[in-house]
């Protein structure tokens, strides 16, 4: 990253950000279960609707209780969620732009130094080919 780039992404860690989650699931299959109430609880509700009838013909008999199916297959289902936030105060943000910057100042040193090395290079292999170019000359004056 260059020092444009850190130092943008050091101002947007202030920005709020917004998010958009969606989901749409949709479910095949599934299973039928008995729940059964009615094995528990009717055999009880006989015994006691013999001794109330027994004891007092005017109560009301229990129920019988039937055994219920229950369809364990869920329904299509879709949901979706718009999330904003943005960050109050949190001493690690104010942290981590004043890192971002040290690393843009450093990557910017880096490139000036990458450029004087360059230069230095490039200085002395243009002397070296004078020196070749100033010998080839000599050599030759001397020959004649």
């Amino acid at each position: 990253m260059n020092d444009i780039e850190l130092a943008k992404e050091a101002k947007r860690i202030f920005l709020h950000t917004v998010s958009l989650d969606a989901r749409y699931s949709v479910a095949e299959g599934g299973r039928t279960v008995a729940i059964h109430f009615g094995y528990l609880f009717n055999n009880i509700y006989s015994n006691l609707n013999q001794i109330n009838q027994t004891a007092n013909p005017s109560i009301p008999a229990y129920p019988q209780i039937e055994t219920p199916q229950l369809n364990f297959v869920r329904s299509p289902e879709q949901q979706t969620k718009l999330i904003t936030s943005m960050p109050i105060f949190n001493a690690t943000i104010i942290q981590n732009q004043k890192i971002k910057k040290g690393l843009s100042e450093v990557e910017s040193m880096s490139i000036d130094l990458y450029k004087r090395e360059l230069v230095k290079e490039v200085e002395a292999y243009v002397k070296r080919l004078q020196e070749e170019q100033l010998y080839v000359l000599l050599t030759n004056t001397l020959k004649q």
